[in-house]
């Protein structure tokens, strides 16, 4: 639903770990289907900017994109399900003696309505709606249940968007429930700057002699290996998803055309490639 690896792990993945903790079960594992949960959401979410990403510098629309990366996605899915099934069965995390929520429901008025921002977002994309549009719809939603539920008023929620949330210094979820803000995207400027090595890589052609090796390529599986390398490299040298996607998009578009490959393809390698590059780096 959020489409973003590192907001799932950081909001309701500090949640669950703090449930897991308080249970005595060894976190270790959690951490690990929380981090796959996230991978999910980031390939499979109209939410998820990789994806959308994806979808502009390859042409595709992204609701198809979405689509074909969840046929592609499915069996790991239901193979990774299941064995933490096995490890829950073994490994219960017992709720009793767990203050969380409680404490969610003294800071804040807990009911149905809250969900709507979410429902929002759920239902727009099903009719596929532009995610632009379903974004806006579901801000406007959550802004006015901070009004009329909340009891925010429209200054704060204004402040609550430019530099963040943050709860009273006594309450014991202020290092848990803070963040987000426009200022705190301000680290998006090293992403912008990064990205600008691959149109210079580009215009330079300084790495010529990747796309000389890729011509050696022959079948599909070398292909989609080579991706797979380029891609770890690009993502080393970058950092950041936005530099792979872009960079390894630029070296690798003219060979799948080569092979009369669609730019679907395309989009479903890179997303696939993407994440094997982040799982190394």
């Amino acid at each position: 639903m959020l489409g973003t690896s590192f907001g799932a792990a950081s909001t309701i993945g500090i949640a669950l770990m703090i449930i897991a903790n308080g249970s005595g079960v060894n976190p270790n594992p959690i951490a690990g289907a929380i981090v796959a949960g996230a991978y999910v959401g980031d390939r499979c979410s109209p939410m998820s900017s990789s994806a959308i990403l994806i979808a502009i510098v390859t042409k595709t629309e992204i609701y198809t994109n979405l689509k074909n990366m969840a046929v592609t996605g499915l069996l790991p899915l239901l193979v990774s399900s299941l064995l933490y099934l096995i490890l829950s069965a073994f490994n219960p995390v017992e709720l009793s003696g767990n203050n969380l929520a409680l404490e969610l429901g003294t800071a804040f008025n807990l009911n149905s309505i809250t969900l709507l921002p979410a429902l929002t977002i759920l239902i727009l994309c099903v009719l596929r709606v532009e995610v632009k549009i379903a974004m806006a719809v579901s801000i406007i939603t959550g802004s006015a249940i901070a009004f009329f539920v909340q009891g925010y008023s429209p200054i704060e929620i204004l402040q609550f968007a430019i530099a963040g949330f943050k709860l009273e210094s006594t309450s014991s979820l202020k290092d848990i429930v803070a963040g987000g803000g426009i200022l705190s995207m301000a680290v998006s400027l090293v992403v912008v700057v990064s990205t600008a090595f691959a149109g210079i890589f580009a215009g330079t052609r300084i790495l010529e002699f990747v796309e000389v090796s890729l011509n050696k390529a022959r079948t599909r599986g070398d292909l989609f290996f080579a991706t797979t390398v380029i891609s770890i490299f690009s993502a080393a040298f970058g950092c950041t998803q936005t530099i792979a996607i872009i960079l390894t998009h630029q070296l690798v578009e003219s060979k799948y055309r080569q092979q009369k490959l669609d730019d679907y393809q395309l989009a479903v390698d890179l997303v696939c490639v993407l994440f094997i590059s982040d799982s190394f780096i």
